[in-house]
């Protein structure tokens, strides 16, 4: 008769730890299983959705990582969509159970989140894994063959444990640590001092988040030299344009638990808080010269205007990608404030802008009449062979030169008072749905001047307060109707 083996004294832990290393020995794995990633999160958690469009996008991310195609990945991704459960929790314990002997860390803002992803994945493990009864702090656990979980917050030491796969999810805490510089440069220091030391050959990063603030982790290590070595993932809830899973503009990422009309009452209720935390596009109330806490005006039906005008900035050329063609279209009301109409950015060769001018011209001239008094434009070589061309095909277009005197940062200076004295309106997005995406990339740009790469935008918004302060400077010579709001 073959041995009996007696299991008394054994921990029920013990017990499993041996049925599982036994069951591995004499039935391997089946070479025809799906060991797929989706299949196991179908296996481990049946009861779950996982088949969403962006839970797939995210997979074949995560793939990519696995199978060694990308080796640094951020996730951005709104609050309660399960980017936590599948990617923190699941994903790494899918590469655990794949081999064992793989070190595993994962970080967040404090230890106490980054222990609550740790016991989650280890009561995974359990089940399906061979745990070593060694090590068995929740904060840190080790399998049979050596592998395992290293949990730790923002700031908490990890030397001394090297990591195969690290994983870095919610850093900021909240939007007072987000506005925190020293939070900020502790947690980038956290970052690159501690958790990216402990890189075995070939470890992957991956970093996901909810964005608060455009010098948070991810704005830092983008803004950094190694930024160009990694794949972004931005899922705003409501789509925008070129959205990565095809969406149409204001669609949302998730309905079947946040439609759009629950969006737009979140939105009501966060206001410029839903652009980070929701759309992931974050801006900093911080900026050199323009701060965000000056433009919280929002309207949703139009005053009375005094005169309406469109501010254009030319692009020297289309094929340069460095270079924008900006048009912000706004209106002077009888009170006094600037009205923020439209803002439309892209690149166009000069037939095709002209084109553009002339029916954004057009459509503002039928709303307003001869309320609408023409279109400013930078008397560049850009803007000077476009106006040359619509002198010609349209020469009923009211086009009125204008001169840039100063650099750009003083002219930027010389608008903060009105700026700063909240005279400036935006579109209230939660009503103006379709006017979200270019008043957020109108305010990123504004907020990172003159650190940003592109000011096309920042020109425009700074012409059309000048105007509002009578000290826009028209070339005389060509000087035209459509200039005087008497």
């Amino acid at each position: 008769m073959p041995a009996r083996h007696s299991y008394k004294g054994f921990r029920r832990e013990d017990y499993r730890t041996l049925c599982l290393t036994r069951a591995y020995e004499a039935n391997p794995p089946d070479s025809n299983r799906d060991d797929s990633f989706p299949a196991w999160l179908r296996e481990t958690t049946p009861t779950w959705t996982w088949d969403w469009d962006y839970q797939i996008l995210i997979q074949e991310q995560l793939l990519r990582v696995r199978n060694g195609e990308i080796d640094r990945l951020m996730l951005f991704v709104p609050p309660r969509h399960g980017k936590s459960q599948m990617t923190t929790v699941r994903f790494p314990m899918w590469w655990l159970e794949q081999d064992p002997s793989q070190r595993i860390m994962v970080g967040a803002y404090n230890a106490t989140l980054a222990c609550k992803f740790s016991r989650n994945m280890r009561k995974i493990a359990k089940g399906r894994i061979a745990l070593s009864k060694e090590r068995t702090a929740v904060d840190d656990w080790e399998t049979t063959q050596g592998g395992g979980v290293r949990a730790v917050g923002v700031g908490g030491g990890v030397t001394g444990h090297g990591a195969n796969l690290i994983l870095i999810d919610d850093p900021v805490k909240s939007r007072e640590e987000a506005n925190s510089a020293v939070y900020r440069e502790r947690c980038y220091d956290w970052y690159t001092d501690d958790l990216f030391t402990r890189r075995e050959p070939g470890c992957p990063i991956i970093l996901i988040m909810t964005r608060w603030h455009t010098d948070d982790l991810a704005g830092r290590i983008l803004a950094s030299e190694d930024g160009p070595n990694w794949t972004v993932i931005r899922l705003p809830a409501l789509a925008e344009a070129n959205d990565p899973l095809g969406r149409l503009s204001g669609q949302a990422l998730c309905p079947a638990r946040y439609n759009e009309k629950e969006l737009a009452t979140i939105a009501r209720v966060l206001r410029d808080g839903f652009q980070a935390l929701y759309q992931q596009r974050p801006t900093s109330d911080e900026g050199a010269i323009f701060k965000g806490a000056w433009f919280h005006e929002r309207y949703v039906g139009l005053p009375k205007f005094k005169g309406v005008a469109t501010l254009w900035d030319t692009a020297m050329k289309a094929e340069q990608q460095n270079d924008e063609t900006a048009a912000l279209t706004v209106g002077i009301g009888e009170n006094g404030y600037l009205y923020a109409l439209r803002l439309a950015h892209g690149r166009w060769e000069t037939p095709a802008l002209a084109d553009f001018l002339a029916v954004n011209a057009d459509f503002y001239h039928k709303m307003f009449g001869p309320l609408y008094r023409g279109d400013f434009i930078e008397s560049t070589s850009s803007g000077q062979t476009l106006i040359k061309l619509l002198r010609k095909t349209r020469p009923d277009l009211a086009l009125i030169p204008i001169v840039a005197e100063r650099d750009k940062v003083s002219r930027a200076h010389g608008v903060t008072p009105l700026a700063q004295g909240g005279s400036v309106v935006f579109p209230d997005t939660s009503v103006h749905i379709t006017s979200r995406q270019w008043v957020e990339d109108l305010l990123a740009q504004l907020l990172a001047f003159p650190l940003t790469k592109h000011d096309d935008m920042v020109d425009v918004f700074v012409y059309a307060l000048m105007w509002l302060m009578g000290t826009l400077k028209i070339r005389k010579s060509v000087r035209k109707g459509g200039v005087s709001l008497q």
